[in-house]
């Protein structure tokens, strides 16, 4: 039990290691929504995809392993554990520091996304203008009718 919970601490380890990159780039797309800049935006949206398929491979390989714990301890919740394993105080504070971590990383995302809807509030707004410009514009640019057009003068 305690090579498996040592295996749980590295892989929480590694995965603490990856939410601390994905907050980085999540302020890296706060940056990009703000200067609009949608180059950026994208680069960091591709970072942020690949890291979370790595933290889904440590997750997944996380509850196998956390699962198999639980099963070789006999028990249904490892928080009703009485007597622990070497190393279990040391894995719930490093899952403590990857909740707090996740609660980062939403807080910055929670800020892009009311960014987000401010440029598309935008955008919204200069697309309306350029209708609207398209549509004036059109109707000063009309091409004459062709044929020929008769003028009747009545006097009276």
């Amino acid at each position: 039990m305690e090579e498996i919970v040592s295996y749980l601490i590295k892989l929480s380890d590694g995965k603490f290691q990856l939410l601390n990159s994905m907050y980085d780039i999540t302020l890296k797309q706060g940056k990009a929504l703000k200067e609009n800049n949608v180059e950026l935006l994208n680069k960091a949206i591709g970072e942020k995809q690949d890291i979370i398929e790595r933290i889904d491979i440590l997750d997944k390989e996380f509850l196998e392993k956390y699962e198999l714990v639980k099963r070789g301890l006999g028990i249904e919740n490892i928080e009703k554990l009485t007597e622990p394993v070497i190393g279990f105080k040391s894995l719930q504070s490093k899952i403590r520091d990857i909740m707090d971590m996740l609660n980062k990383i939403r807080q910055v995302d929670d800020s892009n996304v009311k960014q987000a809807k401010i440029n598309m509030d935008e955008s919204k707004k200069h697309l309306q203008n350029v209708r609207i410009g398209k549509k004036a514009y059109s109707s000063y640019n009309r091409k004459p009718m062709e044929g020929a057009s008769i003028f009747l003068d009545k006097k009276e």
